[in-house]
């Protein structure tokens, strides 16, 4: 009893009464935090987590892989359209090539011995309308004859003059 005589009607009344203030608002401010953090307790147990990404998110994310897809990507079909480009003009070559040499063997090939003319120069054009055709062939061993001589001479001559006044 001394106390709460004390405190209700001592001298120091106005003290007590200050710190009985202090004490209910500290307890009434306890009270509320612990209600608002029960509450939130309670929120927080009711969220669940969604099941994914949103359709937009989708979108983007496909979006995102597309664009690093592509840019991987990039380098290996340019290269790959560089070697088909190569592999089209190889398989172009080959069948020139062919070609020629299926166009020499038909124009008589095997007169030459397996050679080849040089450029610009056919078999046809290389015999001298002088040579008669029905002539035969001189053997290996022996000279030609004068008149092919001077037609080979003449053909000769008239090649070097044109080569001398085409301007390199």
């Amino acid at each position: 009893h001394g106390r709460l005589l004390q405190q209700w009607f001592g001298p120091d009344q106005h003290k007590f009464l200050e710190l009985h203030k202090k004490i209910e608002d500290r307890r009434k401010n306890r009270n509320q935090t612990f209600v608002e953090y029960r509450r939130k307790k309670k929120e927080v147990e009711e969220w669940a987590i969604p099941p994914g990404p949103t359709e937009e998110e989708l979108y983007e994310i496909e979006d995102e892989e597309g664009e690093q897809l592509a840019a991987m990507l990039e380098p290996l079909l340019k290269e790959l359209r560089e070697h088909k480009r190569r592999l089209r003009e190889l398989r172009q070559r080959r069948l020139e090539a062919a070609a020629e040499r299926a166009r020499r063997e038909a124009l008589g090939g095997s007169a030459l011995g397996g050679c080849e003319l040089p450029a610009g120069f056919s078999l046809v054009a290389a015999v001298s309308p002088s040579a008669s055709s029905s002539a035969p062939a001189p053997p290996p061993g022996e000279p030609p004859a004068e008149e092919a001589r001077a037609a080979w001479e003449a053909l000769k001559m008239s090649a070097d003059r044109a080569f001398k006044d085409r301007d390199w």
